[in-house]
C-alpha cells in the first residue's frame, strides 16, 4: 500500500464551491489522520460566528483575508515564523485571528 505524505499545514479558504470550508475543516478534524493537523482558515470574513464556529471545531488561526499583495505577504510571513508544534496547539481566541495589521 503506497504511503501518502500529509502536508505540514492545510489553507482553507471559508467560501469554497460545492463544500464550505466549515464543512471540509469538520470532515478533517474527525478523520484520526488529519486530526493533528494544522488548518489555517483564510477568509474575507471577520463575522464573529465565522470565527467562533471555526474556533470551536478545531481550526488552528484564522486570516482575515488581506486587501493588498503587501498584507497578504505579512500574514504568510507570521504563519510561517511560528513554530510547527504550535501551530498544532489549538489556541485562545486572543490569538487565534490574524489581519494584516496584527492579531
Amino acid at each position: 500500500m503506497p504511503v501518502f505524505l500529509l502536508p505540514d499545514i492545510v489553507f482553507l479558504d471559508l467560501n469554497m464551491p460545492g463544500k464550505n470550508g466549515k464543512e471540509c475543516l469538520k470532515e478533517i478534524k474527525e478523520n484520526p489522520r488529519f486530526k493533528a493537523l494544522p488548518v489555517i482558515i483564510y477568509s474575507t470574513s471577520a463575522h464573529t460566528k465565522d470565527i467562533m464556529d471555526t474556533h470551536s471545531t478545531g481550526a488552528n488561526l484564522y486570516i482575515r483575508k488581506p486587501s493588498s499583495m503587501r498584507g497578504l505577504i505579512s500574514v504568510i510571513r507570521r504563519v510561517f515564523l511560528l513554530e510547527l508544534e504550535t501551530l498544532r496547539q489549538n489556541p485562545p481566541l486572543n490569538s487565534y485571528f490574524i489581519t494584516p495589521d496584527g492579531i
